[in-house]
C-alpha cells in the first residue's frame, strides 16, 4: 500500500527481515526463504549495494534456512556469497566470520570434502584465539565439527584429542561421546570404546 512504500528503504527491509524471522522461529523454513531469500535480500542490495556487510548476512541466513531445508547446495552458494562479502570487509567482525567458518566446514563434512573442511576449522580457530572473552560454546562448536570431519578421514587420534577437547566442558554431549566411542575403535582400543 502506499504507507508502506512510503517507508525509507532500511524500514522496509526490516519489515520482510522481521516478517521472515517469525516465520524461521515457527519453523515455517519455506515461508522464512520467501521472505528472506526473495524479498530482503533484493532489498538489501537495493538500500545499499551486493557487497555491503548487510547483505552478507542475508545470504548467511539464507544459506542457514536452505540447510533446514536440506539443501545444501543452496545452502554452500549463500554461505560462500556471505564470506566473500566478510572477507572483503576491512572491519569484518572476526566472530562472525569465524562462526561461518565454522557452518561452512560443517558443510563440507556433509560433502565428504575433509581437507576443505580442515582449512576453514583451522582459519576459524585462529580468530576464535584473538578474541576476549570467547563464549565456550563456540570453541566446543569448532572442536565437535573438527572431531567429526578427523574422525571421517580416519585420522582417529586427533579426533579424539578434539573429542576430548569438548568433553572438558560439555561432558553429556551425546554427538562427541558418539564419536570418541568410534574414534577408540578406530584405532583398536576396544575398552575405551
Amino acid at each position: 500500500n502506499a504507507d508502506f512504500q512510503a517507508l525509507s528503504c532500511e524500514d522496509q527491509l526490516n519489515y520482510y527481515y522481521n516478517v521472515g524471522a517469525n516465520y524461521y522461529y515457527l519453523d515455517l523454513l519455506s515461508e522464512a526463504l520467501v521472505y528472506w531469500k526473495d524479498t530482503a535480500l533484493h532489498q538489501a542490495t537495493q538500500c545499499w549495494n551486493i557487497r555491503h556487510p548487510e547483505v552478507g548476512y542475508y545470504h548467511y541466513v539464507i544459506g542457514i534456512v536452505h540447510g533446514g531445508l536440506n539443501e545444501y547446495e543452496e545452502q554452500a552458494f549463500h554461505f560462500e556469497q556471505s564470506l566473500s562479502i566478510q572477507e572483503g570487509q576491512a572491519a569484518a567482525d572476526a566472530l562472525d566470520l569465524a562462526d561461518l567458518m565454522v557452518e561452512i566446514a560443517r558443510l563440507n563434512l556433509n560433502f565428504k570434502d575433509y581437507s576443505k573442511a580442515n582449512r576453514f576449522l583451522a582459519k576459524a580457530e585462529r580468530l576464535y584465539q584473538n578474541i576476549e572473552e570467547l563464549d565456550p560454546g563456540k570453541l566446543n562448536r569448532l572442536n565437535e565439527v573438527w572431531g567429526l570431519v578427523l574422525y571421517e578421514s580416519e585420522n582417529f587420534e586427533e579426533s579424539i584429542e578434539k573429542s576430548r577437547l569438548v568433553l572438558t566442558t560439555d561432558p553429556s554431549n551425546s554427538v562427541v561421546i558418539h564419536n570418541l566411542g568410534s574414534a577408540y575403535l578406530g584405532i583398536g582400543e576396544l575398552e575405551d570404546a
